[in-house]
């Protein structure tokens, strides 16, 4: 899915390049990249590609009309020290 809605939906696209310039900036990898190869879950980096992508979801559902009363949430995960 991840792939089609990357090659297909120019929003979704659009999306994940602009939350990956931050990531770059502040975490030095790219989110893009990730999920173009499909390296989903190496350094941990897992969590963060996931809220990506339910960003880049989010923001193409609400363009094509979708307008939700309620978010749900999932939680990545919190690791202890």
């Amino acid at each position: 899915m991840r792939k089609e809605l990357l090659a297909k939906e120019k929003l979704f696209f659009d999306t994940v390049a602009t939350l990956d310039e931050i990531i770059v900036e502040e975490l030095g990898f790219s989110a893009r990249s990730a999920l173009e190869t499909g390296e989903l879950n190496t350094g941990g980096t897992g969590p963060i590609l996931i809220t990506v992508m339910k960003i880049a979801l989010a923001t193409l559902l609400v363009s094509k009309g979708a307008h939700p009363n309620a978010v749900l949430g999932l939680s990545n995960g919190a690791q202890r020290s």
